[in-house]
């Protein structure tokens, strides 16, 4: 299936707009009292990061397959 220049663009977008919306919504559901820039900056946590990292991956591997 060919993709045009069009449909390249408007994939570009759609990740643009969701995988932000995806660690927002990472931030409300696993640190409800907190935001993931707090914990890895100030807490210097280190797992916060790594499933930070693993989130927003898996979704792009989602977010590739399904368009």
């Amino acid at each position: 299936m060919e993709h045009t220049l069009f449909q390249i663009f408007l994939d570009f977008i759609l990740g643009l707009l969701v995988i932000p919306a995806v660690r927002l919504l990472t931030d409300a559901v696993i640190l409800p009292g907190s935001t993931l820039k707090e914990e890895i900056s100030r807490d210097q946590n280190v797992g916060v990061g790594i499933l930070e990292a693993v989130v927003l991956v898996s979704f792009a591997g989602i977010l590739f397959y399904a368009v």
